[in-house]
C-alpha cells in the first residue's frame, strides 16, 4: 500500500538496477537538480545502479524525503 505522503518509490527486485520514482513536485525538482542529462530513465523512473542505491537513499533521507520500498 502507498502512503499518501510518500515522496519517492523505489522498485528493487535484487537485480543490478533499481528504479527511483518521484511522486510529487518537490521530489521531481530535487532529482532534476541532482541528475545529469545523461541519466537513464525508464518511464517516469530514474534507473539507479544498485551499488549506488544506499548513497541515493541516504541523500533522500538526509533531505527529509519519505521513501516507499517496493
Amino acid at each position: 500500500m502507498t502512503h499518501p505522503i510518500t515522496d519517492f518509490k523505489v522498485i528493487h527486485d535484487g537485480g543490478s538496477v533499481s528504479l527511483l520514482i518521484a511522486k510529487n513536485d518537490r521530489a521531481r525538482e530535487f532529482i532534476k537538480d541532482r541528475v545529469s542529462e545523461e541519466a537513464v530513465w525508464f518511464g517516469s523512473g530514474l534507473a539507479v545502479e544498485t551499488k549506488y542505491l544506499d548513497g541515493v537513499l541516504s541523500d533522500l533521507i538526509d533531505n527529509q524525503f519519505i521513501i516507499e520500498l517496493a
